[in-house]
């Protein structure tokens, strides 16, 4: 189990600042026990600079897993970094995942093609620092950037193997969940599945819900679930696709925002058979549809994701 947490701007508005908050995302890959691969092109992040053009990238990196089915489930993972606008300082990353490189920055076997992520709008990054997470259980990554960022343009990435009944990882499949203001998907595919063609589901949300009312009362982000004194439940999340045996999340689970806070908590829950602990990532993101868990942003049952903490 390994947890990170840094302290970075959504911003790119200098070298400093663009770099911190990449050099965060690097640190937590290969803290989680990811290895950087030899594909040649990569950036170095400690000497990349701002590109000064809108929609462009500085450099790219690609990680994949390494554990013990890593020979038989393969899983690479390139992340770019860029900005948005020419004009303004708002950060952007684009993300791609595969089975194998070609050794000079191509990702081959997709399972999940080139998306851009965080933010699109050119009003959007600041100079403020927020905090930034990431942490794994040894078969994925979860990474959860700027939380407390009051204003679209945040960056979500969970990548994990498939489980057990005990919640053990196994080379059946693999969930990828990317969300950002540009876009939203939670992908569930296969070993050996081809998006959109074979052993692959697609959603734009968690696949957890709340109640439209507790207690009588309409829910809303203002409101919680545990008003009476009752510990806060945590929803689990499912993940399914055809010819995939479904399974049930270790590292990410739904929160109702009145029981998250305005700041990042921890909250136990028994999920596949283990007390695990999981941070909250409290964001107020209308566009980023991972931030809401089985309802869209207009609906105030909504959820936050949270990530795995501990166990």
């Amino acid at each position: 189990m390994s947890t990170f947490s840094w302290m970075s701007a959504p911003d790119i508005s200098s070298d400093v600042a663009f770099r911190k908050w990449a050099q965060g995302i690097h640190d937590a890959f290969l803290g989680c026990g990811w290895v950087q691969t030899a594909d040649t092109g990569q950036v170095t992040i400690s000497t990349m600079t701002a590109p000064s053009t809108a929609n462009a990238a500085a450099g790219y990196e690609i990680f994949r897993m390494a554990d013990a089915l890593q020979s038989t489930c393969p899983v690479y993972v390139k992340i770019e970094y860029g900005r948005v606008s020419a004009t303004n300082n708002t950060p952007t990353q684009w993300v791609t995942v595969g089975q194998g490189s070609n050794g000079s920055g191509t990702l081959t076997g997709q399972l999940l093609a080139r998306t851009q992520v965080a933010s699109t709008t050119t009003a959007y990054g600041s100079a403020t620092e927020y905090p930034s997470y990431g942490s794994c259980d040894g078969a994925g990554i979860c990474l959860a950037l700027w939380s407390g960022y009051t204003s679209s343009g945040t960056f979500f990435l969970a990548i994990e193997r498939s489980r057990d009944a005990s919640g053990n990882a196994t080379g059946d499949a693999v969930l990828i969940a990317l969300g950002g203001q540009s876009a939203s998907i939670v992908r569930v595919i296969g070993n050996g599945g081809v998006p959109g063609a074979s052993k692959c589901a697609d959603s734009a949300f968690f696949s957890a819900a709340l109640p439209a009312t507790i207690n009588g009362a309409n829910a809303s982000p203002a409101s919680t679930l545990s008003k009476d004194g009752v510990v806060a439940p945590v929803f689990p999340i499912a993940c399914a696709a055809p010819g995939v045996t479904p399974w049930v999340s270790n590292v990410l689970v739904a929160v109702h925002p009145g029981d998250a806070g305005t700041t990042s908590v921890i909250q136990a829950a028994t999920i596949n058979g283990a007390v695990r602990t999981y941070r909250a990532w409290t964001v107020f993101n209308t566009n980023g549809g991972l931030v809401i868990a089985g309802q869209k942003a207009s609906n105030p049952a909504l959820c936050w994701p949270a990530i795995i903490w501990g166990t």
